[in-house]
């Protein structure tokens, strides 16, 4: 069933939601097929206002263009085209189908297809279900309505596979069991910890995008748990995942070890909190790995220096701009 007619309405009525709709408009009027899919159905069914709207189309990257002259037609070539319309940014894709992924990112090569098939590249089931905005028609071919009902994150088609084409997903997976306060379907979940190390793949700047999505998410504590227990935070940050298991004074850390504690930390973040502050949370307390000293009670001299130093160094390596 589609999202509830008073978050239609009130979707439709913001500035993003009745641009994306008049948008649907004129792909229809031109003779293509035109429907919202993915974060904002999935968020509509939440009961929550999409804060982005991605169309999938028939209609080819040529024809996108040609209808909407405001466009930066840089990913083209690759069936997407991001363009501006009534003051607001969509990313309309062509319905399309992809070959042997590269980089565990990029496709080899495309193909064009209808909208059935579209729906085999998508990684999640509750990321797969799309949305006729003139019709309120629902199509979900993956039952991903119903998991998100159970709140369960399953991969579309065979796990394995999904992460072997796009090493991204494993940590989209967890985001989104994050996002939903969910389960894995346990073959999911399997696929995960047997594929970890497909991580190491992807390049700087797609690990740091996600891992920002993360900490800026909700319960961004429970998604790094994950990580640690599908040994996905061995191979992104060694240095983070050695915290596990480093005892603290019981007198002045309550909570646990190390690990607990950055978890401890990171699950209180309210809105106010930017980027920035997340990143120097989760790092804070990173340097006590080294300064780890037992001498009449625990001790980690100078950690707020090493932590300083060793942060620094996980986040050139992830590429992490020096300003904002």
């Amino acid at each position: 069933m589609p999202p509830s007619q008073e978050i239609i309405d009130r979707t439709f009525h913001s500035k993003l939601g009745g641009a994306a709709y008049h948008a649907v408009e004129i792909l229809l009027d031109a003779g293509f097929e035109a429907w919202w899919v993915g974060g904002s159905v999935r968020d509509m069914l939440l009961g929550e206002i999409p804060k982005e709207i991605d169309i999938a189309t028939s209609a080819t990257p040529a024809d996108i263009t040609k209808l909407f002259p405001k466009n930066d037609g840089t990913s083209a070539a690759l069936g997407a085209v991001v363009v501006s319309y009534k003051g607001q940014i969509f990313e309309l894709t062509t319905f399309r189908q992809e070959h042997e992924l590269s980089n565990g990112r990029l496709p080899a090569s495309i193909a064009f297809c209808d909208r059935k098939t579209d729906a085999q590249r998508r990684d999640i089931t509750i990321n797969c279900v799309y949305f006729h905005p003139i019709s309120g028609e629902i199509f979900d071919p993956y039952g991903g309505e119903h998991d998100l009902t159970e709140r369960l994150i399953r991969f579309i088609g065979d796990p394995g596979t999904r992460i072997r084409h796009d090493a991204l997903r494993l940590l989209r997976a967890i985001r989104f069991r994050a996002r939903i306060d969910g389960q894995y379907h346990p073959e999911t979940y399997q696929a995960l910890h047997k594929h970890a190390g497909l991580i190491r793949i992807l390049s700087s700047n797609r690990r740091l995008e996600e891992l920002e999505k993360m900490l800026l998410g909700p319960r961004p504590n429970r998604a790094f748990e994950d990580m640690w227990e599908t040994d996905v935070i061995e191979h992104l940050i060694p240095e983070l995942h050695k915290c596990k298991g480093v005892a603290q004074p019981a007198d002045f850390h309550k909570e646990g070890d190390v690990w607990d504690h950055t978890m401890l930390a990171i699950a209180s973040f309210t809105e106010d909190h930017g980027p920035d502050v997340r990143w120097a949370t989760l790092l804070h307390d990173i340097g006590k790995t080294e300064t780890f000293l037992l001498k009449e009670r625990i001790r980690f001299d100078h950690h707020a220096s090493t932590s300083a130093d060793i942060a620094r160094k996980v986040l050139q390596r992830l590429q992490c701009p020096g300003k904002r």
